[in-house]
């Protein structure tokens, strides 16, 4: 018997969603929310190196696309600095 976990609840949210890209910088932190998007294949993980270039990635993705482009920003409070200016 297989366990649904929080994680697995988030990516079948962003499935329903139909969100197809989610920008992250992957760390310890959301490591299980990425391996659930994984398993469930509906999303396509996108990999950036810096928060606002990944809050920019799925802003210009959204618009250029008019589609729903996911932000993964579970990290530490400090992080979220980084990621709030180009919000």
């Amino acid at each position: 018997m297989s366990s649904f976990t929080g994680a697995d609840l988030i990516a079948d949210a962003l499935a329903q969603l139909e969100v197809e890209h989610v920008f992250a910088i992957v760390s310890i932190h959301n490591m299980p929310i990425l391996d659930a998007i994984n398993r469930l294949g509906k999303s396509k993980i996108i990999d950036v190196r810096h928060e606002q270039a990944g809050t920019h990635a799925a802003d210009g993705y959204a618009r250029a696309s008019g589609k729903l482009g996911g932000y993964d920003r579970l990290y530490r409070s400090w992080y979220f600095q980084h990621g709030d200016g180009p919000l």
